[in-house]
């Protein structure tokens, strides 16, 4: 008796570790029903991944599935959720490497976006208009910021560039109305004159940082934690 007892709490053991193993931290998504979707390459083990290409209800929080159907979720649609108005927050699975244009184009109640790691492009009006959009965190990874991908976001008071960001093209922080502080992690990207068209901040790099002079697009430069370059 003594002994099946110890086997039955041995067993106990190595099932509910193996459980606590299988638990992701990756918050619940929001049900499958709520998205329109398609398999890209359905029968290629290696290349088939799972693309959102609408939202269709009417929630605050939206979390995108890692997985639908097993098969990892990695490209959000161009336009996906436009105009979602009444979305403040959307989280994003570590699988997503691929945001289309105007994906959140005019979703006015966003507020905070965390672009996942595998993202290295800000496409064309993004969020466009996303007026209360005020916290913003890029991936590392990401090299191009397109036109107008943070245009009229009027909320947006600061945002931080990665170092490996090399082309922010025209009007992508246009009439950014409250934009007072735009850090730049690395050197300074080739120069478009409108980037900043109707937004007034100033610009922060590093001291190590190349290619800075006293402005930029249009823009005083300074040292972050210093005086003007």
């Amino acid at each position: 008796m003594k002994r099946a007892l110890i086997v039955c709490a041995v067993l106990v053991n190595i099932f509910s570790h193996g459980f606590a193993e299988e638990k992701s931290s990756y918050p619940i998504a929001s049900p499958l029903a709520n998205f329109k979707w398609r398999i890209y390459n359905p029968l290629s083990v290696s290349t088939r991944h799972a693309i959102i290409t609408q939202f269709i209800a009417n929630s605050s929080l939206v979390v995108i599935p890692e997985k639908i159907h097993k098969i990892p979720v990695k490209k959000i649609e161009r336009s996906a959720f436009f105009r979602c108005s009444a979305m403040t927050q959307i989280i994003f699975p570590d699988t997503v490497n691929h945001i289309g244009s105007s994906a959140f184009n005019r979703c006015s109640q966003l507020s905070k976006i965390i672009i996942p790691k595998e993202v290295s492009i800000i496409r064309a009006s993004t969020f466009f208009r996303c007026v209360n959009l005020n916290s913003v965190q890029l991936s590392e990874n990401v090299y191009s910021i397109r036109e107008y991908a943070f245009s009229h976001c009027h909320n947006l008071k600061e945002i931080t560039i990665p170092s490996k960001v090399t082309s922010i093209e025209n009007n992508a922080f246009s009439e950014c109305r409250t934009l007072e502080r735009v850090v730049f992690l690395g050197n300074a990207p080739k120069e478009n004159p409108e980037v900043f068209q109707g937004s007034e901040p100033i610009i922060y790099r590093s001291e190590k940082s190349k290619g800075w002079k006293e402005t930029w697009c249009g823009r005083p430069v300074k040292i972050i934690n210093g005086s003007s370059s």
